[in-house]
């Protein structure tokens, strides 16, 4: 990683704020059978000299699991950077040590990873556009505890463009192991003095029976697809609490960026939406709720307008009102253009 970078970083996450937005169901919504979900998200404006990013998750499990039980997660996350590189196995540092990175230059990541540390995540790209559009990257979350994460970053800056994201539940399986990508042995640890190839295991680990997970990300009008695999046992739908959520972070703009009239990161959510098992139909997920608050100066997320449609922005201009701790909201609740926000 390049000294400037490293700066870029740090400055960022010196002052990182956090919220995090997630459904607001009723007892009766607590469904424990979705296996689909699906939103649209568009960057509107990424100006940004340091790193900014809004993590879209959605958390895996088993809602028969009574002992032992773990989740997963799959991630879709925006960063205020891409990075331009080729197919990599394990990465031992940043992402950016991978190759050439673009500030200001919005990527988006999909990603898979792996805090149970079993191994037992992977992923491939489908056909030969999504292996040029989304190549691989492993990555150590934490080089202490051996926490893995697969890494997929657009090779192409994806502001103003609008993107779907669509998950759903495939097809449980046992071979083949081979070509789903990385993973850091779970049996030592990540520091330089080990960053040896024996670090670094190619196929999935023998044992479990696995469940894919399809993604399809629509970039404009061109699809690309990947393929997720998971433990069957721990991840065979969606958790109610968290379908989808929606965590930003690092949006405070430096010192430097502020003087430039600079770092605007502008971001739009809307068509949030699930199917349950069974359904023919999509459902709206509207109803949200902000459930986590630390800190965030000067930006946040509001009700917004997009191409005559309610949204859900979440900016660093400053302008507001924002939505406080604990607020619950519609972005589905009808807002004529230029309409001020009554907040609650």
């Amino acid at each position: 990683m390049t000294a400037i970078l490293a700066v870029r970083l740090a400055a960022s996450l010196a002052s990182a704020g956090v919220i995090a937005i997630g459904p607001d169901l009723g007892p009766q919504e607590q469904y424990s059978d979705v296996v689909r979900s699906r939103y649209k998200v568009r960057v509107e404006r990424d100006r940004s000299d340091t790193l900014k990013y809004i993590m879209t998750a959605r958390r895996l499990y088993n809602p028969a699991c009574q002992k032992d039980c773990e989740t997963y997660l799959l991630e879709s996350n925006v960063y205020s950077y891409w990075v331009k590189f080729l197919e990599k196995a394990c990465v031992h540092g940043q992402p950016a040590d991978a190759g050439v990175t673009r500030f200001g230059h919005t990527g988006l990541w999909m990603s898979i990873p792996d805090y149970n540390k079993h191994g037992f995540i992977g992923v491939r790209q489908l056909d030969n556009p999504t292996k040029s559009m989304f190549p691989r990257q492993t990555i150590a979350i934490d080089p202490v505890q051996s926490i893995s994460k697969i890494e997929t970053i657009t090779q192409m800056d994806v502001t103003k463009k609008d993107l779907q994201i669509e998950y759903s539940r495939g097809d449980t399986f046992t071979f083949p192991r081979q070509g789903w990508g990385w993973r850091f042995e779970t049996d030592q640890g990540l520091n330089p003095e080990h960053a040896t190839a024996s670090a670094c295991r190619q196929n999935l680990p023998e044992g479990p029976t696995y469940r894919c997970w399809n993604a399809t990300v629509l970039i404009g009008y061109h699809p690309y697809k990947l393929e997720y695999v998971l433990p069957d046992e721990h991840a065979r739908a969606f958790t109610p609490y968290e379908m989808m959520s929606i965590t930003a972070a690092a949006l405070e703009k430096s010192e430097a960026e502020s003087a430039r009239r600079a770092g605007d990161f502008v971001v739009y959510f809307w068509d949030l939406e699930f199917q349950r098992e069974g359904d023919r139909e999509w459902r709206p997920l509207t109803k949200l709720k902000l459930f986590r608050y630390e800190d965030p100066v000067g930006w946040g997320a509001r009700l917004g307008r997009y191409r005559g449609r309610n949204v859900l922005q979440i900016d660093n201009d400053g302008r507001g009102p924002y939505f406080g701790p604990g607020e619950s909201f519609d972005i589905g609740t009808p807002m004529p253009a230029g309409a001020p926000i009554k907040r609650r």
